[in-house]
């Protein structure tokens, strides 16, 4: 199916790099973004880990990051069964290298949990992230590693949530903020926990302490943003739905009226935010009874996503090119044959074989 290119964004881009992730109209636009892509090219990644052991030996240190940097990638990509083997490989280096004391042993293992979690495997998630809580708490005796410290702990939090163990989940997430609270550079981190913690609660039907929560966040936000930002709207917005559920439609309604001045103030003209808190505040009408004038909110909100629909580009999808497949010999001299070989030997990788 033709793919977007990503250097110029044209549709119809059929040619692709062997990592599958990334396409492109042809070979010019591949050299122009290759600078970009190859950070994140597992392609590329999997070749270096193999040049790496050729040069420096199967287990060698440098061997071990290179792989938990293409499971790391992989997981992001969700490319779980892959990700899982490098990472298990990465596991396997830095515990022939330095054993449970190793800070990277541990880093692999949150990675790996991470991956469970993803496949459903939950009680192994939990294995894996206790075990590298353990080894984070026998290394951080001066509190370097308070940062890696708090991504387990919320890390397990959701995880436990996801186990509807919803105290244990709580208590995770919690000393997780107050770690992160200490920390300068991790108000983000902070906030997020907050609002992992509003779900748990409102899991629970703790909806009064899900309130205080997201009152909390609502105060944070301003402080950081100020008044007029999205981040209060989307704050505001995510309060009138706890309201919605406890049948507080007036406060409700209040709430997604104070988000809708601030997304105009924000956006004089039309804005997704506006359709969403106009969206929101029909269904609260609707709830309510009051059907005609949900209708209306309904209508309105359809005008700032339909103007967001219209302003995509839309290019029409170029005929495809056909490009000769050029030989599996790493020394093909072939120059248009779409193969790699300017930047790095061709070894049957080739445009042809990427469609």
């Amino acid at each position: 199916m033709p793919k977007q290119c990503a250097t110029c964004g044209k549709e119809g881009a059929e040619n692709k790099c062997p990592c599958k992730t990334a396409f492109y109209c042809d070979e010019a636009c591949q050299r122009e973004s290759w600078s970009v892509h190859r950070k994140k090219c597992t392609w590329d990644m999997a070749r270096k880990v193999d040049k790496d052991r050729t040069k420096l030996g199967r287990d060698n240190p440098f061997v071990g990051l290179a792989c938990l940097n293409l499971g790391s990638t992989l997981r992001e990509q969700r490319r779980l069964p892959e990700a899982e083997e490098w990472l298990l490989e990465g596991l396997r280096i830095f515990l022939l290298e330095g054993g449970e004391q190793s800070p990277m042993v541990a880093s692999a293992r949150v990675n790996l949990g991470s991956v469970c979690r993803d496949q459903g495997r939950l009680d192994e998630a939990i294995a894996l992230y206790k075990k590298a809580l353990r080894t984070i708490n026998r290394l951080d005796a001066g509190g370097d590693m308070a940062g890696s410290k708090a991504d387990v702990l919320a890390n397990m939090g959701n995880t436990f949530a996801r186990q509807n163990l919803h105290d244990r989940a709580l208590e995770s997430l919690q000393e997780a903020h107050d770690i992160y609270s200490r920390l300068p550079a991790s108000a983000g981190d902070a906030e997020k926990v907050l609002s992992d913690m509003v779900l748990v609660l409102q899991d629970q039907g703790k909806m009064v302490d899900a309130l205080a929560m997201q009152e909390r966040i609502l105060g944070d936000r301003r402080r950081t943003y100020g008044s007029d930002s999205e981040a209060v709207a989307h704050a505001l917005l995510n309060m009138g739905h706890t309201l919605r559920q406890e049948n507080k439609h007036g406060e409700a309604s209040a709430k997604y009226a104070e988000a809708l001045d601030i997304a105009r103030r924000v956006h004089p003209g039309t804005s997704h935010l506006e359709g969403m808190v106009l969206e929101a505040t029909a269904v609260c009408c609707c709830e309510q009874g009051k059907f005609d004038e949900g209708l209306k909110l309904y209508k309105k909100a359809h005008v700032p996503f339909e103007r967001r629909s219209a302003s995509r580009p839309r290019t029409r999808p170029t005929r495809r090119t056909t490009w000769p497949r050029c030989c599996s010999s790493a020394g093909s001299s072939r120059k248009r044959g779409g193969c790699w070989r300017r930047l790095w030997s061709c070894r049957g990788g080739c445009w042809g074989q990427g469609t």
